[in-house]
């Protein structure tokens, strides 16, 4: 049986984003020009499939927009074959799973750096991530895809780098960094990622959460630096997000540390607005951009794992695993009662492993 989706935009790239129950939605996304097109979704079984599609113009690039289709009322379990069709060109068919309502394991890849200068770099990494894990459940950009948020060509390239994974998992993107925003505040999360829209509507799609497995994810924008109201009331969902879930295992993803000075622990502006939420919720893992910061219970900022260069963090002191400024990306795999992170270089070589246990 298919399903059909009028909508305007010849495809160029296409990609998947988390959506806010992944057993029954997945949302899908591509690049394209204002013509005819045609989102084409094949699975065996009969179900009657909700959807909503929208498109965004992208700053600084004529005639381009991103298009994108919700699908929701998906079957568990079940595997969905689509593509994106315009004319006589097409995208070719990929296909992906919905998971089980059950399912109580969850794999993640994390990608802390992309927007380097020489994007081979990243591509390579992508790749190799691609090749070693192929079991991931989705994946996820800690932040900055792209330098210059108005260079169409550097989130092209970006987009041909991440294809291995975003044709067939969602992505998890975090709000982006300094280097991304570009003029009239615009937010790129909001053009290319069409994120879940489960944040009250004063952090709508500036904080969001998900389910998978036996891992609840909350999602902050941190780089609202002077935006104190709306860091207030990330804080506040914050609160009332993390106080509902009932898995075991809680894990935050921000772009900017909550440190000033994690070595001696000096929290910054964000970290007396955050972390007194994440202690009392008893969040097992922080990870942001340029460091991972373990924490369990009141038990904060234990063990950290510098994996980018930051002013605050002399290398020396992390010769063991300091990359300075070298792609890498991580590895999750949680279960009900325990959760590992190991970290690779760009070639796939191990670095670091942590391993907790729910007890």
């Amino acid at each position: 049986m298919n399903f059909f989706e009028q909508v305007t935009g010849r495809p160029i790239y296409m990609w998947q984003v988390i959506a806010p129950d992944p057993p029954h939605e997945r949302t899908i996304s591509w690049l394209g020009k204002k013509d005819k097109a045609v989102l084409q979704l094949s699975y065996n079984d009969h179900c009657n499939i909700v959807y909503n599609a929208t498109n965004t113009r992208v700053p600084s690039a004529d005639n381009l927009y991103v298009y994108t289709v919700k699908l929701r009322s998906l079957e568990p379990d079940t595997i969905y074959r689509y593509r994106v069709a315009c004319g006589d060109r097409y995208l070719p068919w990929r296909s992906f799973i919905t998971p089980n309502e059950n399912k109580k394991k969850c794999t993640a890849i994390v990608f802390n750096m992309s927007n380097i200068k020489n994007e081979h770099f990243f591509n390579k990494t992508a790749s190799i991530a691609y090749k070693n894990n192929k079991d991931a459940d989705f994946f996820v950009s800690m932040g900055e895809p792209v330098r210059n948020f108005t260079n169409i060509s550097e989130w092209k390239n970006w987009f041909m780098a991440i294809k291995c994974f975003s044709e067939t998992r969602p992505l998890v993107p975090v709000a982006e960094g300094n280097h991304i925003y570009a003029e009239n505040n615009i937010d790129p999360l909001k053009v290319f990622f069409n994120v879940p829209e489960n944040g009250e509507y004063s952090v709508r799609r500036d904080a969001y959460s998900f389910d998978y497995g036996s891992v609840h994810f909350a999602v902050l924008d941190t780089y609202s630096r002077g935006k104190r109201i709306l860091l207030n009331d990330e804080r506040q969902w914050l609160d009332n997000d993390l106080s509902v879930s009932k898995l075991p295992w809680k894990v935050v993803l921000m772009y900017d540390s909550p440190w000033q000075d994690f070595l001696h622990n000096q929290p910054n502006e964000l970290g007396y607005i955050f972390l007194p939420v994440l202690q009392k919720h008893h969040v097992d893992l922080v990870l942001t951009k340029n460091a991972y910061v373990y924490m369990q219970h009141t038990d904060i900022g234990k063990n950290i794992i510098n994996t980018n260069k930051n002013r605050n963090v002399p290398g020396e002191i992390f010769d063991e695993y300091f990359m300075d400024n070298t792609p890498t990306y991580y590895r999750i795999d949680a279960g009900q009662d325990y959760f590992d992170i190991q970290g690779y270089k760009t070639d796939g070589k191990a670095i670091n492993a942590y391993h907790f246990i729910k007890k």
